[in-house]
């Protein structure tokens, strides 16, 4: 006899595990009977595939070939007090909609934290469906996978199926970025490690951090055929719910001794080497994530901070946890007055074509994008220079409507290239410094190794203006002409 196979309008998918010892029973019965016993707990079709099979083809009587047959038990339940799997899928997703914003990171947040409250992991590995883990609240690994799949689906949030070391688990497209979710290994009710929640610790991984847990997934994200590439930690739980800030900032007065020193690198002992390896491996990388996302600066000079977590294993019972560091310091000569900067300009790139600062559509609202453009001579391309003498910088601004060349947030982090420079109505302090070539480079004061680019090192109509580390290209000179 198979296992028991349930549809309901979707996919066909086996309730039990078929090796299981409560299935091999009915194998070799010879002469002897055997009830068999099965509950049906959802509305939909159950199919079950009886063998008939005589073994003996020495037994005289078999004298007509016959091996075995076969016949199906099929049976449908329609029952409103046992709903569809379908059915349980569709109305936790309405219920899920109501009580979130509809974003797809609430929406996946709050889906997985209710198909941790509909099943108990089942030791014996019998069943492993989305029928027997949201109608029995029983199942394995294949359980929450397959349920949180449905629920994703019909979502309308992108998702796959990821297997090793004899498991599986979920990846997860949340705004167009793929991260890992093992539903398994949260569903716990254990909190040992501090402040840590134990049933979010694998919401929102990197490959790199879920193969701390599952090491096939290593193999697994390293094939060019591989389709869920995780590289991004900022839909990850601690991340969002700012936990990996809070502790971070555990961390932030001793790295300042070690900047203020202007020590190029340097370590830091982790504060939870005591946790085991599987687990401080995961948290610490999203406390160097943190540490990697903040702007750093040494007496108002911006420092350019690389962390990487290091959580090594000498033997089962020896480990150790810290943090590297490696850190780059501007040059701090004061910033000069070259008065000739002062007044309105047009600001052409360097690069072959003929591109201008732009604000796009001559829009006059704050946060429009500042890109470039073929140069037109309108008020949208003509910017304002004036030096401020409190900040030793310069702030520039569009002549048409006076708002302030910025970047996106404000940041001043070298490789800000996701953010463009924008007019909003903040003044930022900008440095320029002459090329003797006829360019000039225009830096943040706050970060001078930080200098406006064009994006891609192209000039083409439309292409973003950001930060990004100096590094002498053409992409990163500007020619004024007076206006």
């Amino acid at each position: 006899m198979d296992v028991p196979t349930y549809w309901d309008g979707g996919s066909q998918e086996s309730v039990c595990d078929p090796s299981r010892p409560a299935w091999a029973s009915y194998h070799s019965l010879g002469t002897a009977g055997h009830d068999f016993t099965f509950d049906f707990t959802a509305s939909g079709t159950y199919r079950i595939y009886f063998y008939f099979m005589d073994n003996d083809i020495n037994d005289p009587q078999n004298d007509k070939g016959i091996y075995y047959l076969r016949t199906t038990a099929e049976v449908t339940v329609n029952d409103a007090a046992r709903p569809s799997v379908t059915q349980i899928v569709n109305n936790a997703v309405d219920l899920c909609r109501q009580q979130t914003d509809g974003s797809e990171y609430d929406m996946a947040l709050w889906l997985h934290d209710w198909t941790l409250d509909q099943l108990e992991y089942d030791h014996s590995l019998n069943w492993c469906s989305a029928e027997s883990g949201l109608t029995r609240h029983q199942g394995t690994c294949e359980s929450y996978q397959r349920i949180y799949s449905k629920l994703l689906d019909t979502a309308g949030i992108a998702n796959g199926r990821i297997t090793g070391n004899g498991h599986t688990w979920n990846a997860v497209k949340i705004d167009g970025k793929w991260c890992q979710m093992d539903l398994t290994w949260d569903d716990t009710s254990d909190n040992w490690y501090g402040d840590l929640d134990q049933r979010h610790l694998y919401f929102g991984l990197t490959d790199e951090l879920m193969a701390i847990a599952h090491s096939d997934h290593t193999a697994n994200y390293q094939k060019d055929d591989y389709a869920y590439r995780s590289t991004d930690l900022s839909n990850n739980y601690f991340v969002r719910n700012g936990k990996a800030n809070e502790w971070a900032e555990k961390y932030a007065d001793r790295i300042q001794q070690h900047l203020d020193a202007k020590e190029e690198s340097f370590s830091i002992d982790a504060d939870n080497g005591t946790f085991p390896p599987s687990i401080s491996g995961i948290q610490n990388a999203l406390v160097a994530y943190d540490m990697n996302q903040r702007e750093w600066s040494v007496a108002s000079n911006g420092v350019t901070l690389t962390v990487t977590s290091n959580v090594t294993t000498a033997s089962s019972y020896q480990w150790s946890a810290k943090f590297d560091f490696e850190a780059e310091y501007p040059e701090t000569k004061p910033i000069p007055k070259p008065t000739e900067f002062d007044g309105y300009f047009t600001v052409k790139s360097a690069l072959p074509g003929d591109a201008s600062l732009d604000v796009a559509s001559g829009s006059l609202d704050p946060g429009a994008n500042v890109q470039l453009w073929s140069t037109n001579g309108t008020s949208a391309q003509v910017l304002r220079f004036r030096y401020d003498a409190h900040a030793g910088a310069y702030e520039i601004t569009n002549a048409k409507s006076g708002l302030a060349l910025d970047v996106q947030g404000g940041s001043a982090r070298p490789g800000a290239t996701s953010s463009n420079s924008r007019a909003t109505g903040r003044r930022p302090a900008l440095a320029i410094s002459d090329n003797a070539d006829g360019t000039v480079t225009i830096a943040s004061a706050k970060n001078p190794s930080c200098v406006l680019d064009a994006a891609g090192g192209k000039s083409a109509p439309g292409t973003n203006v950001q930060l990004y580390r100096s590094n002498g290209t053409t992409a990163q000179k500007w020619v004024l002409e007076s206006r």
